[in-house]
């Protein structure tokens, strides 16, 4: 009596155990508890189903419209990009960088054009006036000529760096999307 009572215990030991390693490893037979659209950039791509908490979308779907192929074969699903993860990696870190740059550039350019604009020039015409006169020295006047020559590369200058900063947002829009 003794050894049917152990080999019953034995026998629903090893049946339970064998179901806490199929429930772990498989979800095939599992309850949906709801689904979800799944979203791209503002897009509908197409549903997930949700399982214990956890969303799990179509592969092919998503994969293809970030612009990767997919295939099956032997159980297993490969995912193959244009552009390696590393490769991805660095080239948004390269534009995030040169992005940083133009934005500085943009700035000081713009706080330069201020500065000569509001403070420079006034103090020039003010401090170039000739007494016996009234009017402005020749010097003082090469001088302010100078400082307006050079707001305008400036500004020439502050358009391009804005031109290229909008290139740069879109190369970076073009690799997220």
């Amino acid at each position: 009596m003794k050894k049917v009572v152990i080999a019953f215990v034995a026998g629903a030991l090893l049946m339970a155990s064998g179901q806490v390693i199929a429930d772990s490893v498989s979800k095939i037979g599992k309850k949906i508890d709801g689904e979800a659209k799944v979203v791209l950039n503002n897009k509908p791509l197409s549903n997930a189903v949700i399982s214990e908490g956890k969303s799990y979308a179509p592969v092919r779907d998503i994969a293809e419209a970030l612009g990767a192929t997919t295939s099956y074969s032997k159980g297993v699903i490969v995912i193959e990009t244009k552009l390696s993860n590393d490769g991805l990696v660095e080239k948004l870190r390269s534009l995030n960088a040169e992005k940083a740059y133009v934005q500085k550039k943009i700035s000081e350019t713009e706080a330069s054009i201020h500065e000569i604009k509001t403070v420079t020039i006034p103090f020039r015409e003010e401090r170039g006036i000739d007494t016996a006169t009234g009017e402005l020295r020749p010097d003082s006047l090469v001088v302010i000529n100078e400082l307006k020559e050079s707001v305008a590369k400036a500004e020439i200058e502050l358009i391009e760096l804005k031109s290229k900063l909008v290139d740069i947002n879109n190369q970076l829009n073009e690799l997220i999307e």
